[in-house]
């Protein structure tokens, strides 16, 4: 982190917020702390840290077994099985390492030639329902050896799938499978995203920061428009190694905007809209103004 400007920032605010942080008992200045564990904790802690709460944030896809952070993903891609070389239907979905009781039955898809498997377990606090299918289960394609969420009905037949396709599986066979969290859009492969645990989507800005979580290409998924515009942006982070108390909001122009713990509170932000960022991608963004108001 440049600390000139970071100090330049936090000292262009004091004098504003001054007398409201030393009856809060709110820090002016960034705390960093050393600390291991959930990145949820970290959130909270991060949270906490200016009087808020985490509150009752929306249930999250856990069924990857990591939880939402950037640096798993090394871990993530050196567990994934598929091969996006691979010419064959079976290594295409990923389908070696099904159980017996899964059918090899490979369909194809309209954003890309990939052929997938379709699969759907029951839902629950960990895990989405996928909206409109009214049966309280989440229905994933198998493709590249992920497993990746199909959101809702309408984006499942935006694929061009059938209900007839899907096979029923139990949790145990489901988490067999990495989570997918790199997409591209049809159309646009040059941009590729980060999908958070918590099903939101943020660019990548550059190459270096992609190889920088560990990430491969061969493990980028395309998806269609529809399903792109359904993830809300993920647009709030704070860097997770160190630990530290600032939260910024960042934008796809490649900036990155100080938000003071008044407005964190103005505008009611929660637990589950902020991510964490290693320093490749934190320091990949030029500073802008501070939000103050």
């Amino acid at each position: 982190m440049d600390l000139t400007k970071n100090t330049y920032f936090k000292r262009s605010i004091l004098s504003v917020f001054t007398l409201g942080f030393m009856f809060s008992g709110v820090p002016v200045f960034a705390q960093t702390l050393d600390i291991g564990g959930s990145p949820e904790v970290l959130v909270c802690d991060v949270l906490g840290s200016i009087g808020l709460g985490c509150g009752a944030s929306r249930p999250v896809d856990r069924s990857g077994a990591d939880v939402e952070r950037p640096s798993s993903e090394i871990n993530d891609a050196s567990d994934s099985v598929g091969n996006s070389n691979s010419s064959s239907a079976e290594n295409n979905a990923g389908s070696g390492i099904l159980q017996a009781s899964i059918a090899n039955i490979a369909v194809k898809r309209t954003a890309s030639e990939d052929e997938v498997i379709l699969i759907k377990a029951s839902s629950n606090s960990d895990i989405r329902e996928t909206i409109g299918l009214n049966t309280g289960e989440a229905i994933f394609e198998i493709i590249k050896g992920q497993k990746h969420f199909i959101p809702t009905v309408d984006i499942f037949f935006d694929y061009g799938f059938d209900l007839s396709a899907v096979q029923n599986v139990t949790r145990n066979e489901l988490n067999r499978f990495p989570r997918t969290k790199l997409v591209s859009v049809k159309g646009d492969k040059n941009k590729i995203y980060y999908i958070t645990e918590g099903g939101m989507v943020r660019l990548i800005p550059n190459d270096d920061v992609f190889k920088s979580y560990g990430n491969r290409k061969e493990d980028v998924v395309v998806i269609s428009k529809k399903e792109f515009n359904f993830y809300p942006r993920n647009q709030y982070v704070y860097l997770e190694n160190p630990l530290t108390y600032d939260i910024f909001q960042i934008s796809d122009s490649g900036i990155k905007r100080y938000v003071v713990p008044q407005v964190v509170r103005q505008l009611r932000i929660t637990a589950d809209q902020i991510a964490p960022i290693n320093k490749a991608q934190f320091d990949a963004y030029e500073y802008g103004s501070p939000i103050i108001f």
